[in-house]
């Protein structure tokens, strides 16, 4: 059985893309559940890649905090221990890269649903 989003392995984009191209707005229309899911591979590429580039845009020290607390699973003691500074510190930048996680979300949920909404119509 051919995965869903098989059009996107071979899109040139497919690295820097966030939106729904026609490959798969052409799932739009058929049934509902493979619409859901191209939709959802869609959304959840995007997210990814997003995070990923937030991450890239992180300095070295909260790079390293982001991986010890969400990879390695330390607490923020354990890692305020490792690095030398404040578990404060560690709570704050923690704080500051979450907001920043909540901000690309809610930003990538606001225009997927855009897109999806102009593919549906577009399906018609």
């Amino acid at each position: 059985m051919a995965r869903i989003h098989e059009p996107c392995d071979g899109c040139p984009r497919r690295k820097h893309c966030g939106g729904v191209c026609a490959a798969l707005a052409g799932f739009a229309g058929r049934t509902s559940r493979r619409t859901r899911r191209a939709f959802q591979i869609a959304d959840e590429r995007a997210l990814t890649e997003k995070i990923l580039d937030l991450r890239d845009e992180m300095d070295s020290e909260e790079r390293r905090v982001i991986d010890l607390f969400y990879v390695d699973q330390l607490t923020q003691t354990e890692i305020a221990e490792t690095l030398g500074i404040s578990q404060a510190s560690v709570s704050r930048l923690l704080q500051k890269m979450q907001e920043r996680v909540h901000e690309v979300y809610h930003d990538a949920v606001r225009r997927f649903t855009q897109r999806a909404r102009q593919a549906r119509r577009a399906a018609r």
